[in-house]
């Protein structure tokens, strides 16, 4: 197992971070992805602010690894300030971090952030060996018009495992394909060969005979290209979705009563036992149900809970869904609020909706989703 850890710099919203992550975590594996959660603060004091205008477009040059240029930003930007580090400061920041999280040697840290470095690079790996990489998440939906989550898990997939098979640079350097081939050794300066990358989600197989010849974790392979195949099906479907937005198929799995969506690769929206005892309540009643009545369906609750709870304190159960049906209490309506957060991180806002319970706190509240679209499975 190779446990990685993202971390995101304070600048990067919260809501997009964990829509990385929980993209990440939907496929199994022995990358096991983490989070401290606790951001990662560059000090103010070693990044510079540069407008725009001051990036000389004309003489930078771009090196192998740069995935985009700053010549494809959008002519609107001139007036917007940025701010930029050098990567020293990047990678001695999230060397800090590991010392202050304990996070051990061997774990990688993937660090998430909105800043500009130095060399304008997209991603990299810290150069001093440590396993330390840097994902850069600004303006990807303009590069690539798609969700912001796809190209950066994408980058945060091949560049661990890229990571794992190249010694340095000038080794990475020697095996990227100047022509590109649709393989993530792809040397991309233009953002359209971005997207193709993102579309063919492949490894080309000169790169595959290499990654055996320096024994590189099979398994770890079969992860990476299963995110980035899990990735490309996404996208596509997305795109296709919205000329015709409708809710999809639900599936209700196994004694744990995961909640998949088969139709997009089996991404799993991951909610806490007592999330999901109000949920499924929720999904047994077509109808609706008032929080004020929530006391009325506590045998019930009780019953669903009891078959999702792993504790080894029963009492826990009594008490956790005694509090889950109090009208007196917030209970109920913070686990609501974080239902709707998980799906919508899960799946993004335009179908997100069509999952969550809706309606004024003190009126019915109801999942408008056609029961005929779930479907339990044991």
């Amino acid at each position: 197992m190779h446990t990685v850890w993202l971390v995101r710099s304070q600048e990067y919203a919260l809501d997009k971070f964990w829509e990385v992550l929980e993209l990440l975590k939907t496929f199994k594996g022995p990358l096991q992805f983490k989070t401290q959660e606790k951001p990662l603060e560059i000090p103010a004091d070693r990044l510079e602010e540069i407008p725009f205008s001051a990036i000389d477009l004309e003489t930078q040059e771009f090196e192998p690894l740069t995935l985009y240029s700053l010549n494809h930003w959008n002519q609107d930007l001139e007036s917007l300030i940025f701010k930029k580090a050098t990567w020293n400061t990047i990678f001695d920041q999230c060397q800090e971090y590991r010392t202050e999280q304990r996070i051990p040697e061997n774990d990688f840290i993937v660090l998430l952030t909105e800043h500009n470095n130095e060399y304008s690079w997209f991603t990299a790996a810290d150069p001093k060996g440590q396993r330390n990489l840097f994902v850069h998440t600004a303006f990807w939906d303009q590069y690539t018009g798609t969700d912001h989550r796809y190209p950066v898990a994408y980058h945060v997939a091949t560049a661990i495992l890229q990571l794992m098979t190249f010694a340095n640079y000038n080794d990475l350097n020697m095996h990227l394909h100047k022509t590109s081939r649709g393989c993530i050794n792809d040397f991309c300066a233009d953002k359209k060969k971005i997207s193709l990358k993102l579309r063919t989600a492949d490894i080309c197989p000169s790169c595959i005979e290499l990654l055996d010849k320096r024994k590189v974790d099979r398994e770890v392979i079969r992860q990476v290209l299963a995110i980035i195949e899990g990735i490309r099906e996404q996208m596509l479907f997305k795109s296709r979705w919205k000329l015709d937005p409708k809710p999809l198929k639900l599936q209700i799995k196994g004694e744990s009563k995961q909640i998949i969506f088969p139709e997009l690769g089996n991404l799993e929206v991951k909610l806490t036992p007592l999330e999901k005892t109000l949920y499924l309540l929720f999904i047994n009643h077509p109808e609706g149900i008032r929080l004020v009545e929530l006391s009325d369906f506590r045998p019930e609750l009780k019953g669903i809970y009891s078959s999702l709870y792993n504790g080894s304190e029963p009492a826990s159960i009594e008490s956790n869904t005694a509090s889950l049906s109090n009208p007196l209490s917030n209970s109920a309506s913070e686990k609501l609020s974080r239902i709707k957060s998980k799906f919508n991180h899960t799946l993004g806002t335009d179908l997100a909706k069509f999952y969550y319970p809706v309606g004024e706190n003190t009126q019915v509240k109801k999942i408008e989703l056609e029961r005929n679209l779930i479907e339990y499975i044991n």
